[in-house]
């Protein structure tokens, strides 16, 4: 997967430069793709989502003013999120001792040395109530996963120290700190056991939910030692909350571990509602997609920006303010959504892997790294404010998976597949975000980052995803307000003449130059248009109240000269009327 996607990089790389490539060097190209896209529909993959919002619980606590909440997936045994109020606890969180539920006690079933032994699956034996099963009594007990139990094995430790709820923090997580998964039986035997024993809910969290929780209520800047110094002083239970609510997640957005670097991927359910996913679809369909890449190398495809910056309506601030919330990027770094189908005819929904920005491979010349930048810059679709880099990716599915399946994203050089864990693959689900980090954790760009879109079985019905960047910086006014203006007052799209004007300034002037004097033009030109526009309607407002005034005064002259005729007129009729001597 490596290999393809380093080929698919240096066949991009190469249009990027604009280079006339040979006849023999297209060729070689087009083989290059060809090899690509058989080693990336080949590859086995690990297959996401594996959460779904039935699973999704909350362990929620704070004020009205301050909630701190953590994600968590309830155990397929035990109460579910589907009973309502019946799966709610609201109680005090108490550490389990020993930690893991076993500590330094002998399992029954061991041994006689008890360290050779292991406890027998059918026979359901389990160390026994924890040695603080009086405090844990009534009590949310946390117990991590570090001694190997079972789910339902702890959950039986849980259950004869008499606790209302178990909570499992995931430490046994293979390098990925914000990992988690739905808890089952393993044996039949544990299943008969849940199902006639277990009633209190059992919910995993991953071990970074875990440190967040048990150092909830030490004050900010606290160093390790210090807390240290406070438990032994004050029991291990110092720094929890001292109560915390388990409610069902529903509708709310909750998390999904992917891949925690190489590139850092995390899946968001319920990003986006259903109406809000057809609302951005539609508007996508109404400013008209374009066709973007170049067909003969196999990076085709279609999309659309939809414009709306600073002036969106209220749904779409909506929208942008649940973001922000849940990933905690700012707002005024996002770009506007990017919409791309995939599907229809002559389209089979594939895309060959590719980076979200380009950069020139080491050792390339000044000339090549900047057109490998201006590959990715400008106003079009999929590109990027030049000196803005695209810290992070937001992808939201506007369509779940068909019947037939197929259309996944696939990361096919990320880090994970280096431990013996296939390489990630995530499915469609409608309002589902994936996000995945363009950069390492020094800020640099993270090769591994490549993704590919794997074909769909069932092309004929085109399929829709939104993208959206999160900049390293916040966006120019150029970009928030101008641009969506103009873009508005055409119909939704910009004119070509914006992304021609953009290139030849980056090209006359230098690259962040010429990005700059963008900016400006956006923002002056529209203003001495505006002036301009002004100016002309007040010459012809005070040419028209000059020409009424005219016409006024000329009929009142004529009209005087009438007045005196009929004056005299009447004189004569006077001295025409005969005397009383007559």
């Amino acid at each position: 997967a490596a290999t393809a996607a380093a080929a698919v990089l240096l066949a991009t790389f190469a249009l990027a430069s604009s280079r006339l490539l040979p006849a023999a060097a297209a060729a070689a190209a087009e083989s290059a793709l060809s090899r690509s896209r058989r080693k990336i529909t080949t590859t086995e993959y690990e297959p996401f989502p594996a959460r779904t919002s039935e699973e999704a619980a909350v362990i929620e606590w704070g004020h009205s003013a301050i909630i701190s909440a953590l994600d968590g997936a309830v155990a397929s045994f035990g109460p579910q999120t589907s009973r309502g109020a019946f799966f709610e606890v609201e109680t005090a969180p108490i550490l389990a001792d020993p930690i893991d539920g076993v500590g330094n006690k002998p399992r029954l079933g061991d041994d006689e040395d008890g360290d050779g032994g292991e406890i027998d699956p059918e026979a359901m034996e389990t160390p026994g109530p924890l040695d603080n099963a009086a405090e844990v009594e009534g009590n949310m007990v946390v117990m991590t996963n570090a001694a190997g139990l079972t789910g339902v094995e702890m959950a039986r430790i849980a259950k004869e120290s008499g606790a209302a709820a178990l909570l499992v923090v995931n430490v046994d997580d293979g390098g990925r700190p914000d990992f988690i998964y739905r808890l089952e039986p393993e044996t039949e035997t544990e299943e008969r056991y849940a199902e006639e024993h277990v009633d209190v809910p059992v919910v995993m969290v991953s071990r970074t939910s875990g440190n967040v929780l048990t150092t909830a209520s030490f004050p900010e800047g606290v160093t390790d030692r210090q807390m240290e110094r406070m438990r032994r002083d004050g029991g291990p239970n110092v720094g929890m909350p001292e109560r915390v609510r388990l409610y069902a997640g529903g509708d709310r957005p909750f998390f999904e571990d992917v891949a925690a670097a190489d590139p850092t991927v995390y899946l968001i359910h319920n990003m986006l509602t259903s109406s809000e996913c057809d609302g951005v679809r539609e508007s996508a369909v109404g400013v008209g997609f374009r066709e973007t890449g170049d067909g003969s190398m196999g990076r085709y495809g279609r999309a659309a920006t939809v414009w709306r910056g600073q002036l969106a309506g209220h749904a779409a601030r909506q929208v942008e303010e649940r973001i922000e919330q849940v990933t905690g990027y700012p707002s005024d770094h996002y770009s506007d959504w990017t919409v791309e189908e995939y599907g229809g005819e002559d389209d089979d929904g594939f895309r060959h892997a590719r980076y979200d920005y380009a950069t020139a491979p080491a050792g390339a010349s000044e000339e090549e790294q900047n057109a490998a930048v201006l590959s990715y810059a400008g106003v079009l679709p999929g590109r990027h404010p030049i000196g803005h880099l695209p810290m992070v990716t937001i992808t939201v599915f506007l369509d779940s998976a068909g019947a037939e399946g197929g259309g996944e994203i696939v990361y096919p050089n990320a880090a994970v597949g280096d431990d013996g864990i296939p390489p990630p693959k995530i499915s469609p689900r409608k309002g589902m975000a994936v996000v995945h980090h363009n950069t390492d954790a020094e800020g640099g760009y993270d090769q591994r980052s490549v993704h590919a879109r794997l074909p769909l079985r069932d092309p004929s019905a085109p399929v829709y995803v939104a993208r959206k960047f999160v900049y390293d910086r916040p966006l120019a006014p150029s970009r928030r307000v101008a641009l969506p203006a103009l873009a508005m007052a055409c119909g939704g799209k910009l004119p070509s003449f914006v992304q021609d004007g953009y290139l030849f300034l980056a090209r006359k002037y230098g690259l962040y130059e010429g990005e700059q004097y963008f900016d400006k033009a956006c923002v002056v030109l529209p203003m001495m248009v505006l002036l301009g526009l002004a100016s002309l309607i007040g010459m012809i407002v005070q040419s028209k109240a000059k020409g009424g005034g005219g016409n006024k005064g000329e009929a009142k002259s004529e009209k005087k000269p009438k007045k005196k005729e009929d004056g005299k007129e009447k004189k004569t009729k006077k001295k025409k009327k005969p005397t009383k001597a007559e």
